[in-house]
This record gives C-alpha cells, sequence and structure tokens, in this order.
C-alpha cells in the first residue's frame, strides 16, 4: 500500500474527501441507524460515517448533551457495568469467529472511544 499524505488524510477527517472516493458499506445498513450511511475512504482505507456536521459541533454536542459531567467517576470503559458490557461483546466475537471456524479476522471497533474492547479482545481483561 502506497504511503497517505498528511493532507489527504486530515481531508478525510475533515469530510473533504470526493464523493468518488468514497463506498457506501451497505452491508452494515440494519446494523446502524435508519439514516446513517457508513463508508469506506479508498485513498486511507478510513472506515467513517458520513459528516453532516463539522468535528467541533459533534464533538461539543457529545461532550455537552450525551456527557455532559467531566466527573470520570460518571462514565468511562473501565467502570465495571462498561467493562462486562464489553467483555459480553468480546465473548460474543470469539465464540463467533469459532463457530465459523474463522483462522484469521480483522476487526474494527468503530467509535471506540478509549479502545477497551480492543484491549479486551487482546488481552482478556488482563489490563485492568
Amino acid at each position: 500500500m502506497k504511503k497517505i499524505s498528511s493532507t489527504t488524510l486530515a481531508n478525510t477527517y475533515n469530510n473533504k474527501t470526493k464523493k468518488k472516493n468514497l463506498k457506501n458499506l451497505s452491508f452494515l445498513k440494519e446494523y446502524i441507524y435508519p439514516k446513517s450511511k457508513i463508508y469506506i475512504d479508498f485513498l486511507t482505507r478510513v472506515i467513517r460515517t458520513e459528516l453532516r456536521y463539522p468535528e467541533k459541533k459533534i464533538l461539543d454536542y457529545w461532550s455537552n448533551k450525551i456527557f455532559p459531567s467531566k466527573n470520570l467517576d460518571d462514565y468511562n470503559s473501565n467502570l465495571p457495568f462498561a467493562i462486562a458490557r464489553l467483555t459480553y461483546v468480546a465473548e460474543n466475537i470469539k465464540n463467533f469467529i469459532q463457530r465459523k471456524n474463522i483462522k484469521y479476522a480483522s476487526l474494527c471497533d468503530f467509535a471506540c472511544g478509549e479502545g477497551t474492547l480492543l484491549r479486551i479482545l487482546k488481552n482478556g481483561t488482563k489490563f485492568l
């Protein structure tokens, strides 16, 4: 794979990718919000949504409306309920891979936050 320029990567994250370089991953339709779409950017291989708003507006919305508290004890992915939920997801992924006899799998935790699910998949709960 050829090297990706920082400008090309920045354009992806700033929603400046030309539509011809995006492919809608329509097979994900049943798993996402009905009006949403998820794309792969052919130039960077980044999997992303169609950004309808500037990233700052999205960040402000999540920071001020969804998670308004700045207290880390209110929510972080290392709290027991979050670890339990993510461990449940990880076990289901592992069981699916074993049942389907998949020898190699690449996983993407889309909008993964702190990456806790990926750490659990890699290490179990040893990271705690």
